[in-house]
């Protein structure tokens, strides 16, 4: 489910665009089931405002989609959703967060820590096995 777009405020305008309220109400309409919708700050002079809608978790890539539009009429100058990247960049994005496993949400967080864990247990066996056969010698020497 979405959110409702936010109430709109009167922000100011130096120079003659839409106000960042009205942008995001513009950024808001545009994927309704949003969670987060994130603004890189505009310089005064600039001509476009880039959103990022984010509709997952913040862990989930493949959930966000940066979204362009002309500061001054609203127009959406660029819409790239995830799906639209190049494979290679969806890749390197995704690595990360697999990697964690909040790409896969509490499943895959649940995998990734059995992992973890595993790994704990591995590093316990191998020095118990170092102290058995390097430490037990030397200590039953004497």
């Amino acid at each position: 489910p979405g959110r409702e777009s936010p109430a709109p405020r009167q922000a100011p305008v130096q120079d003659g665009g839409l106000t960042l309220d009205a942008l995001l109400q513009r950024a808001a309409g545009q994927q309704r089931d949003w969670r987060t919708i994130t603004l890189q700050q505009p310089g005064s002079g600039a001509v476009t405002a880039i959103f990022t809608i984010d509709q997952g978790s913040g862990g989930q890539p493949q959930r966000r989609h940066q979204l362009t539009l002309d500061r001054h009429t609203g127009a959406v100058l660029e819409w790239k959703p995830f799906a639209s990247l190049p494979p290679g960049m969806r890749s390197r994005i995704m690595i990360r967060f697999l990697h964690t496993g909040e790409a896969l949400g509490i499943g895959g967080q649940t995998i990734a820590g059995l992992v973890s864990l595993t790994s704990l247990i591995m590093v316990w066996t191998g020095l118990a096995l170092a102290w058995r056969r390097l430490v037990q010698p030397l200590l039953l020497k004497k």
